[in-house]
């Protein structure tokens, strides 16, 4: 792997392990996740704070310690964080605490998500999402088509 290669993939690297990170910063509104650079806990993070938490992401993905992330090194990555995110919603949402989710406790669908999607799929009118209308909403989706509103995703026609 010549060096140009290398580098570029630690780029690519250190901006998609970045980017939780910023998004939970932005959220927060207080530095969120990226307080956790802040090693010695001092409420800035230095530059040499910020690389010594990549090298360490790097080296927890890196699990057979090879200096490289394969493939499947990065999908378990991946799916730890799920599994993690997982729990805490699910702590979250167990709002008695017994470690099991009742109806109750699920968050209900939204009545405006619900008719705003018959809306854009229902092609007849029935008030009944078929086995055909569905799949023509999912190729049109996937294939950049919109709606039969002229519109797709949070550009779509509000209630």
């Amino acid at each position: 792997m010549t060096s140009y290669t290398r580098i570029a993939l630690v780029a690519a690297f250190a901006i998609t392990a970045a980017a939780p990170a910023l998004h939970a910063q932005h959220m927060s509104g207080k530095g969120g996740h990226m307080m956790r650079m802040d090693l010695d806990g001092d409420g800035q993070i230095t530059r040499a704070e910020a690389e010594g938490a990549h090298e360490a992401h790097f080296k927890q993905i890196d699990t057979d310690g090879d200096g490289a992330i394969s493939l499947e090194e990065m999908q378990e990555a991946a799916r730890a964080r799920a599994a993690e995110r997982a729990a805490a919603r699910f702590e979250k949402m167990d709002t008695n605490g017994d470690g099991k989710l009742t109806a109750d406790e699920m968050p209900a669908p939204k009545a405006k998500r619900i008719d705003k999607m018959f809306e854009r799929y229902d092609a007849d009118g029935d008030g009944i999402l078929s086995a055909e209308e569905l799949a023509k909403a999912m190729e049109d989706r996937h294939s950049g088509k919109r709606g039969k509103d002229g519109k797709r995703g949070k550009d779509a026609k509000k209630d």
